[in-house]
């Protein structure tokens, strides 16, 4: 129904709003990529539109996130049309997918009343006016997933001075995906557009960032396996794949221990650099001490084994990427409970991803794999934290972790730790590509704001720093030229 068949007559103006009282548009935007993360629906000349005030009706759009990226929502341009009165705010929900039938599913957030920073109006016809209005977001970041997009869905609704009822503008021109959906109940139910109809997607343009994706997430198979992993019985590691280009700085861990009548109390968690001769845990190059779970959620309760998902907030730990190859890790987890009872580490079969389990008997001193003939299992894990690129060793490098700045000058053999934190340093080792350590410098838990150490002595090639502060261990590729 084009604008130009309701301006002049009442009457025709009544059916169109009749129309849209009923009809369900189509529409989505674009997947979100990388690349280009601001996704824009133009108006194709005041074509169609749907009620959308506030106390009136929902309507949303889908937002398709590529595989491997977040994107955080920072503006939104949009345009609505009103009856002889002005916009004065708009209300922005979040939503993610119901997958069985590509709607809106679960309110995981609002933005409450935004006064737009700015409206332009852009098509003054009578007698429906349409304005863009542009709303600066406090940002929503929308998570990714390594292994698939993932959809989620933006309701928009505005109110005006009058408390007429106002429209969002759709058009046929642009759509891609999925088509708009309807909720008429303030988005406790929702619906699509009966397919007979024309299939609107609203104009929008969605403005924000990308990020890299970075957590990885092992789910649970019903409780398929598990590992003995208690405090001084013996340490299960998992692999973590930093991808080229990309440091990693670990801040959560999400794990699934079980326990027979009792309940976890403390975790430990150790980092190892990778073997990769034998595919298994090689050097510590730091560990958390004893952490308290955040939160203890029971996620199966069967009888005798009690598994519960523990949340563990860490003091960040970053892992440094390589600019010519990915870099392997490993990230073993114990844990201690009440009773002293053994705990185990929920693992599975189905979900394997990169290297499994890294088992040792000796305090992490010698690694092996399990029994080829077994099982081959990964542990139902997630492990949360930011990427970042990663720098030339021509240039001064950032840690990202309290203003600490290491420079390794290719040219001259030596490091330089810049220390503008509050954090205090305790000591440095290098270790070479075998794991053995090279150098130790004890820092005797200073708070020194420069240090520069001489690597005149060793041999040309590449080595691993480790940096232990009060607050964290980082980990940074050192040359020797």
């Amino acid at each position: 129904m084009k604008n130009n068949s309701f301006k002049f007559s009442n009457i025709i103006l009544c059916s169109f709003f009749l129309f849209l009282m009923h009809a369900l548009p189509a529409a989505t935007m674009q997947q979100i990529n990388a690349n280009n993360c601001d996704r824009t629906i133009p108006s194709n000349s005041s074509e169609n539109a749907y009620f959308a005030g506030e106390g009136l009706q929902q309507v949303a759009a889908d937002i398709i996130i590529e595989a491997g990226t977040n994107f955080t929502l920072e503006q939104i341009k949009v345009n609505f049309g009103t009856v002889n009165t002005k916009l004065v705010e708009f209300f922005v929900r979040f939503y993610t997918n119901d997958p069985a039938n590509n709607i809106p599913l679960t309110q995981m957030g609002d933005t409450q009343a935004i006064e737009p920073t700015s409206i332009t109006v852009v098509d003054p016809s009578f007698p429906i006016s349409y304005s863009e209005a542009l709303l600066d977001l406090t940002p929503v970041q929308f998570m990714g997933n390594n292994n698939e997009d993932t959809t989620y869905w933006i309701a928009i609704t505005a109110r005006t001075v009058s408390g007429g009822s106002p429209i969002w503008e759709a058009t046929t021109a642009n759509t891609s995906g999925s088509f708009l959906a309807l909720s008429q109940d303030d988005g406790v139910t929702w619906t699509k557009d009966n397919p007979t109809m024309e299939k609107l997607e609203g104009v929008y343009s969605f403005i924000g960032t990308c990020d890299s994706a970075c957590d990885k997430v092992i789910p649970s198979n019903s409780s398929e396996n598990a590992y003995f992993a208690g405090e001084d019985l013996q340490q299960v590691a998992a692999d973590i794949t930093v991808d080229v280009g990309t440091n990693f700085t670990l801040e959560q861990i999400k794990v699934n221990f079980g326990t027979v009548n009792t309940k976890l109390l403390e975790f430990f968690v150790r980092f190892y650099t990778n073997d990769p001769a034998n595919d298994v845990p090689l050097t510590q190059i730091g560990d958390t001490q004893v952490i308290e779970p955040t939160s203890i959620t029971v996620v199966d309760p069967s009888f005798p084994i009690s598994y519960s998902e523990a949340l563990l907030d860490l003091t960040p730990f970053q892992f440094m990427g390589n600019n010519n190859q990915d870099t392997t890790y490993w990230i073993a987890i114990t844990a201690r409970t009440v009773s002293g009872g053994a705990p185990i580490w929920e693992a599975t079969t189905a979900n394997t991803s990169g290297s499994f389990l890294a088992l040792s008997q000796d305090d992490g001193v010698t690694w092996t794999k399990d029994n080829p003939t077994l099982e081959k299992l990964e542990g139902v894990y997630s492990f949360m934290g930011n990427c970042s690129p990663t720098l030339s060793n021509e240039d001064p490098s950032s840690t990202g972790l309290n203003d600490i700045v290491i420079f390794n000058n290719i040219n001259e053999s030596k490091i330089t730790i810049v220390n503008d934190s509050n954090s205090s340093l305790e000591s440095i080792d290098l270790h070479d590509i075998t794991g053995k350590r090279v150098l130790s410098v004890d820092l005797g838990n200073s708070s020194i704001s420069k240090k520069t150490i001489d690597i005149n002595t060793l041999q040309t090639g590449v080595y691993l720093l480790n940096l232990k502060t009060s607050e964290s261990s980082l980990v940074k590729k050192i040359i020797k030229k």
